[in-house]
């Protein structure tokens, strides 16, 4: 007789599988959004020691009303909707002040009467990618014209222009190389850019807007809160400060 599946050796399985991928977060949530099972990562990005100390707890208790309560309505629109998080482009900040972009992924856990009952995801580290290859070389040009053109609000038909490439084809040289689609890119961009002024200069709002291609400033402030978890003004205070 075939042996059954073990739920709880596959769950320690699991566990230690992500443990040992230092570029991946990992956790398990219940449907109050509490941390159920954890990785090292998330450990150590959360500032703890151990597991003890960052299982039970939201995203709230554990890094901060300012980014957990991001993580957290996020969270809340997964359980009330069931529909799935995927290839979510962040920049976050971690607890010793480092900053990172990560793709994140999330999808609902069912009980036996199809209600969600928690969550799992996964947070992926964005490196950076091998700029000597050929596939980069190909889209050198297209890449560093959006890079010193930021102002004039790039778009991926005007990328796609310049590589001589189809939309198609250039989202799929993107995803090669980066992976992410160009718009994913294009926005990584405009926000890094948009926080360098943010700390370095004392640029108003709205000036900042305009060096990234935003002639409207709440749009601005929309696109830099949904990457970042803070409004433009919000992460000037906090860098400011650190």
């Amino acid at each position: 007789m075939q042996d059954e599946l073990d739920i709880r050796s596959l769950t320690t399985n699991v566990e230690q599988l992500f443990d040992d991928l230092h570029n991946i977060v990992f956790y398990i949530k219940d449907v109050e959004g509490r941390y159920r099972l954890v990785n090292n990562s998330l450990v150590r990005r959360s500032g703890n020691e151990s597991k003890s100390q960052t299982l039970g707890k939201t995203p709230t208790e554990l890094i901060g009303a300012k980014d957990g309560k991001v993580y957290e309505k996020q969270d809340q629109k997964l359980f009330e909707t069931g529909k799935p998080v995927r290839n979510c482009l962040e920049l976050r900040t971690y607890a010793n002040g480092s900053m990172g972009w990560c793709l994140s992924h999330k999808y609902p856990l069912l009980g036996k009467t199809g209600a969600v009952i928690g969550l799992m995801g996964i947070t992926v580290d964005l490196n950076m990618p091998d700029n000597t290859g050929r596939d980069y070389l190909d889209l050198s040009e297209a890449i560093q014209h959006i890079q010193a053109n930021l102002s004039e609000k790039p778009t991926v038909q005007k990328m796609a222009k310049i590589a001589h490439m189809s939309v198609y084809q250039l989202d799929k040289k993107m995803r090669q190389i980066f992976n992410l689609t160009a718009g994913q890119w294009i926005i990584q961009q405009r926000i890094d850019r948009a926080c360098g002024l943010l700390i370095e200069t004392e640029h108003p709002l709205s000036s900042v807007a305009m060096e990234i291609g935003y002639s409207d400033q709440s749009a601005f402030a929309r696109q830099f809160k949904l990457t970042t978890g803070m409004t433009p003004g919000q992460f000037r205070k906090s860098r400011k400060r650190s």
